[in-house]
């Protein structure tokens, strides 16, 4: 099943009009990245920033009728959701590990108290 012209078009014209809130998410991103350079995930969200904002900006230009642009925005967006998907996992983890560190801790603090009463 293949695309028709009518089709990949009304699909790029809804995505450019979404691309001034890809762009504001890129530029709030890009922001707090800066705020936090200090760390490996400041760098990573400036570089994720500033995928969306290359997004945003290809995603105009598909509209002018350059198909390269909406190649170019498909293949970052893709990147962008791909870097997130990994950091969700990552974060998940992280929160698993915390809770088992969290319920370790307790337990041997309850146990401690338990045998000096």
């Amino acid at each position: 099943m293949g695309f028709s012209e009518e089709k990949i078009k009304r699909g790029i014209l809804k995505l450019e009009q979404s691309a001034g809130w890809i762009k504001f998410l890129g530029i709030v991103q890009l922001i707090y990245g800066v705020l936090t350079a200090v760390t490996l995930i400041g760098i990573l969200w400036i570089w994720l920033g500033l995928v969306l904002i290359k997004v945003a900006n290809n995603l105009r230009l598909a509209r002018e009728g350059d198909d390269e642009a909406f190649v170019e925005a498909s293949q970052n967006l893709s990147t962008f959701f791909t870097v997130w998907g990994v950091l969700v996992v990552i974060g998940i983890g992280i929160a698993i590990l915390m809770v088992i560190v969290w319920a370790l801790f307790f337990g041997a603090m309850w146990s401690h108290m338990a045998t000096n009463m």
